[in-house]
């Protein structure tokens, strides 16, 4: 039972962090990203830093360093892009932008599955600390 625990908290630490890894490196090599955020309101001083911030949390949690400090980190991340994702839903669906939480990989606008998806993550990140 215990080897299964450790291994369930393994696993949910590096797939959120490979998710953050991912996420913060896709905005990186998105040349639109930064125009992305923009127009999800995200104030032009935080725009360059939350690739960056994003890769370190998912670096630490892939490798186990501070892992509790971390995963808090990401969630509270999370929550917070949540909140932007919320206030983004209010806009008429014609004028939601597009999330690019995963850079360019995004093509549609932000919908309710956007909101769906962080709330999945977060489960992972629970999981995390659970077990």
């Amino acid at each position: 039972m215990l080897e299964s625990s450790f291994f369930l908290g393994f696993i949910s630490r590096v797939v959120f962090g490979l998710i953050f890894l991912s996420s913060g490196t896709l905005k990186l090599r998105d040349r639109k990203w930064p125009m992305a955020a923009e127009l999800l309101r995200v104030p032009r001083l935080v725009i360059p830093i939350v690739a960056p911030i994003e890769i370190i949390v998912g670096a630490f949690l892939v490798v186990g360093f501070q892992s509790t400090l971390f995963i808090w980190a990401g969630l509270v991340s999370l929550t917070v892009f949540s909140a932007v994702l919320i206030k983004a839903l209010r806009l008429p669906k014609s004028e939601r932008p597009v999330c690019a939480c995963f850079g360019g990989l995004a093509v549609k606008p932000i919908g309710v599955w956007s909101l769906l998806r962080n709330g999945a993550f977060m489960l992972c990140a629970i999981g995390a600390l659970i077990f």
